[in-house]
């Protein structure tokens, strides 16, 4: 089992995806740096998207997981 290590915001602020090939969707690239109490081998980052789009009386929420080698 990975240890729980809640931190920060990875980022806030405008979302600005770009197409980088025709046949794909518009994405945005981050970079996020692992805080040095992080060990290295397998970890997992999660991430939550949370957006109002256009005239819309919900949000759209989104969430997404990733395992990652911390080295």
């Amino acid at each position: 089992m990975l240890p729980l290590i809640q931190t920060e915001n990875a980022k806030h602020g405008d979302f600005d995806p770009r197409y980088y090939e025709a046949s794909q969707p518009p994405y945005q690239n981050f970079t996020v740096k692992v805080p040095k109490l992080i060990a290295a081998g397998n970890a997992q980052i999660n991430v939550a998207h949370a957006a109002l789009v256009g005239a819309a009386t919900f949000p759209y929420l989104e969430s997404m997981n990733r395992t990652v080698v911390v080295i």
